[in-house]
C-alpha cells in the first residue's frame, strides 16, 4: 500500500463499485501477497527448528 499509494478506503471503494479489474492493475494481488509472505513469515529452515518440536511429540511411525 505504501508503494502504490493506495489506501484501504480506496480498495473498499473499488470493490464496492465493481472495479476490481482496475484495482488489479493498480495493485496486482500476487505481488502484494508475495511481499507480505516474504516480510512476515520466517525462513522455513529457521522455522523448522522450533516448529518440529511443537508438531511432533515423538513416537514412531507404524509401517505395514
Amino acid at each position: 500500500m505504501n508503494r502504490t499509494k493506495i489506501t484501504f478506503k480506496e480498495i473498499y471503494e473499488y470493490v464496492r463499485d465493481g472495479r476490481q479489474k482496475e484495482l488489479a492493475k493498480k495493485t496486482p494481488l500476487h505481488q502484494t501477497v508475495l511481499n507480505m509472505v516474504i516480510r512476515h513469515l520466517p525462513n522455513p529452515r529457521e522455522a523448522q527448528k522450533y516448529r518440529i518440536p511443537q508438531i511432533w511429540k515423538g513416537g514412531t511411525l507404524i509401517r505395514r
